[in-house]
């Protein structure tokens, strides 16, 4: 059955710098006071969308027996994202915003609520709410990641297993196999062996 998302509108502040995934190929971070909303199921909290103060390290680089291919992923988050699934520790560290830190970020409370639901609304409509589901029934976590073509960058995590897709790009890894998806070619590598191949025409930014 799919869950009904929706933002609560308490708005909530981090009262540490917080690490929101970290493993072997990924570091996700925020910082002290960054503003967030709690996304909810009934009235169960699921996740939360943060207003950036942030930045989010990936190793998407494929060992292939030519080289290394790819490159890392170095993005420093200024716009709202979206986390669900794995929330537990996060909430520790969240506490009741006050009216000087929205005015800080020059920010008013409908405003931010409004940003809010259009990103959980752009969210649902990409068709990625069954890919959350399934993650957080199995404790794994999803962020989604405004870009410049206006759609969403989406990156999953459960236990060693790793998705990242863009609009020009998806990289995967689980233990140790990877794939890189790039708009002219796919290379492959599990176990100490490695594959490439040719893709011009393949569609990339979803999953």
């Amino acid at each position: 059955m799919m869950q009904h998302y929706e933002v609560d509108g308490t708005i909530l502040r981090s009262n540490a710098e917080l690490t929101l995934a970290r493993s072997d190929k990924v570091s996700l971070e925020i910082k002290k006071g960054t503003l967030t909303l709690p996304v909810k199921v009934a009235d169960k909290r699921e996740g939360y969308i943060f207003l950036g103060e942030g930045r989010l390290l990936i190793d998407a680089i494929v060992e292939t027996e030519r080289g290394a291919v790819g490159k890392p992923v170095e993005r420093e988050l200024r716009e709202l994202f979206l986390m669900l699934g794995n929330i537990e520790e996060t909430s520790k560290h969240l506490e009741k915003a006050s009216d000087d830190d929205l005015n800080r970020r020059d920010f008013n409370e409908k405003t931010l609520l409004t940003k809010a639901q259009d990103l959980l609304a752009k969210f649902m409509g990409k068709g990625a709410t069954h890919g959350s589901e399934h993650f957080r029934q199995s404790e794994g976590s999803i962020f989604a990641f405004p870009n410049k073509e206006s759609n969403l960058d989406l990156l999953l995590l459960n236990g060693p297993k790793l998705i990242y897709t863009t609009e020009d790009m998806s990289f995967i890894c689980d233990g140790d196999k990877s794939v890189l998806n790039t708009p002219r070619q796919v290379f492959l590598s599990a176990q100490g062996r490695s594959l490439a191949f040719g893709r011009p025409h393949m569609h990339h930014g979803c999953y």
